[in-house]
């Protein structure tokens, strides 16, 4: 192996540990617990927004690298604003994986997902272009650390074909590293 290469070699390899390989004896644990609350909206098909609630967890495998899974919940896009018109629940499960950089306290992170996802009318009359099916999403965000396992997150992306449409999500959220 030629001798330039094995700094870039050390550092590629370093980066592939876990991040509790590298850190202080009472750092936080690989695994994340997160929640968040948020609105989405869509801008086809006549559906215009949601809150939105989410539920999952984290597992790092690596300093800049985490798997993640979780639920999010749509209670309600209605028709144009209308309610008159019924509206419609979306429930989708998610796994990721997620890209993260540590600057201090702030980390900021780009995270693919593969989608699954069911979307229900309020009443049984309504059609919809699909009532199921699966989904790619593309997330950004910023966490910052609060303590050494509580991180507050901010995130903000689309998940393309849900229902027939592009779902924008912002949400605010919070994790809890042990």
């Amino acid at each position: 192996m030629p001798r330039q290469l094995i700094p870039s070699t050390i550092l590629a390899l370093t980066c592939l540990l876990p991040p509790t390989a590298l850190a202080d004896d009472d750092a936080a644990g690989p695994f994340a617990l997160r929640a968040a609350l948020g609105v989405a909206s869509v801008s086809e098909d006549g559906f215009d927004e949601s809150l939105m609630a989410g539920a999952g967890g984290a597992l790092s495998v690596s300093r800049v690298l985490d798997v993640t899974a979780g639920l999010r919940y749509y209670p309600d896009f209605s028709s144009n604003g209308a309610s008159s018109d019924g509206g419609v629940e979306v429930l989708m499960a998610h796994v990721g994986a997620e890209l993260g950089w540590d600057f201090g306290r702030l980390r900021p992170f780009l995270r693919p997902e593969l989608n699954l996802w069911q979307a229900r009318p309020e009443y049984e009359g309504r059609d919809l272009d699909d009532d199921e099916g699966a989904s790619l999403a593309l997330f950004t965000g910023l966490e910052l650390l609060v303590s050494r396992n509580i991180g507050l997150i901010i995130e903000a992306g689309r998940s393309a074909d849900v229902s027939g449409t592009d779902l924008d999500t912002l949400s605010l959220g919070a994790a809890f590293r042990f």
